[in-house]
């Protein structure tokens, strides 16, 4: 097998434009491939054995007396028996509007322009090479696979995603530690090293962006009208099955990554947990539990299924491990990006594991946070003796992060001269202008706590500091920058630092 890579592009000017997907923009032609209806009713594509890992190859070839392309699809063939014997051509599919016809098994069938355009010049160029004298055999994707047959098998990508096998958390584990994974559905048997596939359909684009029948086909003749309904349904699907693949995704990555061999469990409970987020428990607290022998043991985190042992107990619990066994507060960034309910009683610095709803803050318009790979060797000394745990005022559970720290301003004034990329921008005393998210208030205040890679906006209150955001920019920089001073003053003791409540 060769390829044959093309890349001229025919002008639109010269393109027939007579398919069913007229008034599309190029960004909603997710599905759109030209319309072939009439060759359809002529011909039925032989079904493939794909166990015997068959395909379709097609033999392309110029008539005398037509200027059209034509060709003859092949019976399909075991892929093992016709390796080398045919082409593959690489080119731009363009515009699904933009069509040309070509004689395909007599009949007339609607190609890419940009597709005719490559057979043109692939089939002048074959007739210059050693192959000229053999037919010019190709696999081709618009021609060769069978386009009009995708819904049945989205159905059934989707009947396999909304098994609820996928999403118990207890799954992540017992897969992950598995030396041979052998998947049974539907009396067939896979092994996982058989479903790459699967991981490739889960990270690709035609799951991420859903299927717009509406757009995809604005104005379907009654003929069609069966087409859409189907579309219809599979957009429904799509919707309903968006988180469990979001979670198919992590589950078959981390094992690519964790091989076959022996798992030694030394991972990070912080990521383990937030890549488990969309998982599924009948007791919450299995959402940290069955994650425990994954993560490192250093985390030293105990199940406890006792009833005294709430979910805010355990939330609580797992925090101070955390931070007690990684020696940083990088914590606090997950108790800020893991949405709280309303109702949420747990301290705001205590992440809730069991939330799957993530609040990324927005940095110069890029949805990510320079902080999060930012802590140093140096920042984890800086931790030592500055962080302590002490019981709330009800002498209850260690609900208090006592914490040695700088307080830097105070939230005075908005600025709206800059963008501020869905949070709030604010200007301070020395000129300075913070990007914080939209929690933050006037009258709030920026602190640099030791442990941490970035200044903190905490809310003062009787019982001690709440957390409130992180401050992701400063004039256009990252936040680490601007203070650079300040923190080396703090370690060095040239700077008096306040032991401070969060609660």
């Amino acid at each position: 097998m060769s390829n044959l890579g093309t890349s001229k592009e025919l002008p639109e000017n010269e393109v027939s434009k007579d398919t069913s997907t007229k008034d599309l923009l190029p960004s909603q032609e997710i599905f759109a491939t030209p319309t072939n209806e009439h060759f359809l009713t002529k011909y039925s594509y032989h079904d493939l054995n794909y166990l015997e890992h068959e395909i379709r190859l097609v033999h392309v070839f110029n008539k005398p007396g037509s200027d059209l392309i034509h060709g003859n699809l092949l019976p399909p063939q075991k892929l093992a028996d016709i390796s080398g014997k045919y082409h593959t051509i690489s080119y731009c599919a363009g515009s699904a509007k933009n069509t040309r016809p070509m004689i395909l098994q007599g009949l007339e069938f609607n190609v890419f322009a940009n597709l005719d355009c490559a057979l043109q010049e692939t089939l002048a160029y074959w007739s210059t090479t050693k192959y000229s004298e053999d037919d010019c055999i190709l696999w081709i994707d618009q021609i060769c696979i069978n386009q009009h047959k995708y819904v049945k098998g989205w159905n059934a990508f989707y009947d396999l995603l909304e098994c609820p096998w996928w999403s118990r958390a207890w799954i992540r584990q017992e897969f992950a530690c598995s030396q041979t994974a052998v998947f049974l559905y539907h009396k067939e048997a896979r092994e996982f090293s058989e479903l790459s596939w699967l991981q490739a359909i889960c990270h690709s684009d035609l799951v991420t962006n859903p299927h717009h029948p509406e757009k995809l086909f604005p104005e379907l003749s009654p003929s069609r009208s069966e087409l859409k309904k189907e579309m219809k349904t599979l957009t429904n699907r799509h919707y309903r099955t968006l988180e469990t693949c979001h979670v198919a995704r992590f589950l078959l990555l981390q094992k690519t990554l964790l091989g076959s061999g022996p798992i030694e469990c030394n991972m990070d409970f912080k990521k383990l947990v937030l890549d488990a987020r969309h998982s599924k428990a009948t007791d919450p607290r299995d959402k940290i539990f069955s994650l425990l022998g994954l993560a490192h043991q250093g985390y030293n985190i105990t199940p406890n299924y006792s009833k005294s042992n709430t979910l805010s107990h355990v939330l609580i619990d797992t925090a101070i491990k955390v931070i007690l066994f990684e020696g940083d507060l990088s914590i606090l960034l997950h108790a800020l990006q893991l949405a709280k309910a309303p109702s949420c009683q747990l301290p705001s610095w205590v992440p809730d594991w069991t939330s799957s709803t993530v609040s990324t803050l927005s940095v110069f318009g890029h949805s990510e946070n320079f902080p999060l790979a930012s802590i140093t060797t140096q920042i984890r000394r800086d931790a030592i003796g500055s962080i302590r745990f002490g019981r709330s005022t009800d002498g209850g559970q260690n609900t208090v992060l006592l914490v040695k720290a700088l307080r830097l301003s105070i939230l005075e004034t908005f600025c709206k001269e800059l963008p501020s990329f869905g949070g709030k921008r604010f200007i301070l005393e020395g000129g300075g202008r913070p990007q914080c998210r939209n929690e933050a208030e006037l009258g709030d205040e920026i602190w640099l706590l030791m442990g941490t890679s970035c200044p903190y906006v905490l809310r003062s209150t009787e019982k001690g500091y709440k957390l409130i955001s992180e401050v992701v920019a400063i004039d256009g920089q990252s936040p680490q920058s601007p203070f650079e001073r300040e923190r080396h003053r703090m370690r060095t003791g040239l700077e008096v630092l306040e032991e401070i409540s969060i609660i």
